[in-house]
């Protein structure tokens, strides 16, 4: 899979800075069930979940042409906060945690510093996050990159890449074109109505 992986990536740093974006923000949206879930076990922690949804939501709006510099750099720090509130030492449900937020943090720097990095470092966490989950279960004992839960998260981050490109070629964030291409990409991130680890979303879900 190394070189599939590497392939994927080198497709993933074509992407301009508003795809980056979107590719992340959607795998970012993808996780929330699991930030959810950790946000769940600590009353105190409650918070920390209304922070992720309200960052998730702007930078939806950002994307499509909303928002002002000054706020998008508000949300960023704040988001950037809750990185001190999960320890990367900690439980498994941490770790997961992490990586919404870092998935999310990539999604905005791939506006606020033009990272052409961004939108891979997403998958890989992703992906990342999948492996973790099989090689915790009771086939541990497998090789976690023959298991069929990898294979179906690298054929739908690859799927995403061409569901963030889609039929519009113009990214001007307030073109009807782009926003429409944006709204089918979160579409299809969230269709299986599971997170990247197949956890569902709570009832009480803010976004």
């Amino acid at each position: 899979m190394s070189d599939e992986l590497g392939a994927a990536l080198e497709a993933l740093r074509a992407l301009c800075p508003a795809e980056q974006a979107l590719y992340a923000l959607c795998l970012a949206v993808r996780q929330k069930p699991n930030y959810q879930l950790w946000c769940s076990l600590k009353a105190d922690r409650a918070p920390c979940l209304k922070t992720f949804s309200r960052c998730c939501q702007y930078l939806q709006s950002y994307v499509t042409g909303s928002g002002s510099p000054k706020g998008f750099a508000a949300r960023k720090e704040e988001l950037e906060d809750l990185f001190d509130l999960a320890d990367p030492d900690g439980s498994m449900g941490d770790l997961f945690a992490l990586d919404a937020v870092q998935t999310l943090v990539q999604a905005y720097e791939a506006l606020s510093d033009c990272n052409a990095e961004a939108a891979g470092a997403a998958a890989q966490l992703s992906l990342g996050g999948v492996i973790r989950a099989v090689s915790s279960g009771a086939e541990s004992a497998e090789d976690p990159a023959s298991h069929p839960a990898v294979a179906d998260e690298f054929e739908f981050l690859s799927e995403l890449r061409e569901r963030v490109l889609g039929p519009c070629k113009n990214t001007d964030l307030h073109s009807k074109g782009w926003r429409e291409q944006v709204k089918n990409a979160l579409e299809f991130a969230t269709a299986d109505g599971v997170s990247n680890i197949g956890i569902e979303p709570a009832d009480d879900d803010e976004a």
